[in-house]
């Protein structure tokens, strides 16, 4: 859900293009050692707390130039604007 929420504060605050864009890559990425060590804060289990960080991470190789498709695309973009390749991101 976060970067429907991302998405929402992008338009309620009304960003600039760089602004938004800036914002919303912070959003779709994944969160990473933070989780881990609140995991391990809490006493919960952190191993399990890796492997799903890890799964994150590799699933959003995929999924980043999908949502940078579907977010940023129609709101961001005017038609003029040169195209983005999208299979670029990923390599």
């Amino acid at each position: 859900f976060m970067p429907l929420i991302t998405w929402g504060l992008i338009c309620a605050f009304d960003l600039g293009d760089t602004e938004a864009l800036s914002l919303m890559l912070c959003g779709m990425s994944p969160g990473g050692v933070t989780s881990t060590f609140f995991t391990y804060v809490s006493r919960a289990n952190v191993t399990l707390s890796l492997l799903m960080t890890t799964c994150s991470t590799f699933l959003a190789l995929g999924m980043m130039p999908l949502l940078i498709f579907v977010y940023v695309r129609p709101p961001l973009v005017d038609d003029d604007a040169p195209k983005m390749n999208y299979l670029a991101i990923v390599v």
